[in-house]
């Protein structure tokens, strides 16, 4: 009687389309965070929130726009600034210490030190309340 051999190209095969299988699986469940946002494309109105007065003082609306991971406030109105003034624009990341949603002007901010308020670091966006906070 013939012994099979394990390596018969039969079993090579079916060894090759497993470990294929297990690569494709592996790399498509890979971080997606960056690129799912807690809102679609689009024009909105925010809030705008100040720190200076113990960290939510509110301030007058502002339109929020959301393109491609880009994400731009603009004035309305009721600021000491122009009307379609820009007031923060910049990446829409998540800061990794905190979980919250940063307008981020490099990759690195989603590892800053402090965000948010005075701080200097990144402006925080608040999407269940429709807040940006600013100082």
């Amino acid at each position: 009687m013939k012994n099979p051999s394990i390596l018969s190209p039969g079993f090579l095969l079916f060894l090759i389309s497993i470990i294929s299988l297990f690569s494709f699986s592996c790399q498509s469940s890979g971080n997606t965070e960056s690129t799912s946002y807690p809102v679609k494309d689009g024009t909105y109105t925010y809030e705008i929130f100040f720190a200076e007065w113990n960290g939510r003082f509110k301030g007058p609306d502002c339109k929020v726009i959301i393109e491609d991971g880009i994400i731009t406030v603009v004035h309305i109105e009721g600021l000491s600034r122009e009307k379609g003034e820009i007031i923060a624009e910049g990446l829409l990341q998540k800061h990794v210490a905190t979980g919250k949603w940063i307008i981020a002007e490099s990759e690195e901010d989603i590892h800053a030190e402090e965000i948010g308020g005075c701080t200097g670091g990144p402006v925080i966006v608040n999407f269940k309340k429709k807040m940006i906070e600013i100082c």
